[in-house]
């Protein structure tokens, strides 16, 4: 262990996490006093890696053995530390690769959480409202569809055995301009005086 110091802020105290028992502080300050302050090289699961500030490699017997914490109530306190974003944590084999993060840092990872979040809702609302549209437009469609077989029904348009509709049963507009059409040419008024 490197000789030296570190700070603590004052507000530590008003911290519920870090509070909640003498345990969680000891855990904290346990992490805080082991932690590199300069980028050092280790060994961490038999490869080399480069300790950046605010990193170390323990575990948590560890940690058990030096602040007197129960080794599993340990490990739940760095996964509670882990789950609000205080920690990083990366486990090898034998132990763990631990970086402290900032409240900055943890404000700036809840932030961008939150950022893609609210994008998630916003573009699940788009995709509900885009498909209300077409939901509405297929709505339409039908409706029309339904007009145009009420109306041939009644009028009975047929030339020979042809229908208003394709078949496929889609409305035919060719059928129907023809139709219309040969009735105009058949057409006779009733009174020839006009």
């Amino acid at each position: 262990m490197e000789h030296g110091w570190f700070k603590l802020d004052r507000d530590i105290f008003q911290d519920k996490l870090l509070t909640r028992d003498a345990d969680h502080l000891a855990v904290w300050c346990y992490l805080c006093a082991n932690a590199a302050f300069k980028a050092r090289s280790v060994v961490f699961s038999g490869k080399p890696v480069t300790l950046q500030p605010g990193q170390l490699i323990t575990g948590r017997k560890v940690i058990a053995q030096a602040t007197g914490v129960n080794e599993y109530k340990v490990q739940r306190i760095l996964s509670l530390f882990e789950s609000a974003q205080r920690i990083a944590q990366q486990t090898g084999s034998q132990n763990r690769l631990i970086t402290m993060l900032s409240a900055d840092e943890a404000r700036k990872d809840a932030q961008q959480n939150a950022h893609l979040v609210h994008n998630g809702c916003t573009t699940d609302a788009q995709q509900m409202h885009t498909i209300k549209k077409e939901k509405k437009e297929r709505q339409k469609d039908v409706n029309t569809s339904a007009l145009a077989r009420r109306y041939a029904g009644k009028e009975k348009w047929k030339q020979g055995q042809e229908s208003v509709y394709s078949s496929d049963r889609s409305y035919d507009l060719d059928a129907i301009m023809r139709e219309s059409l040969e009735k105009l040419m058949r057409y006779e008024p009733k009174d020839s005086n006009i």
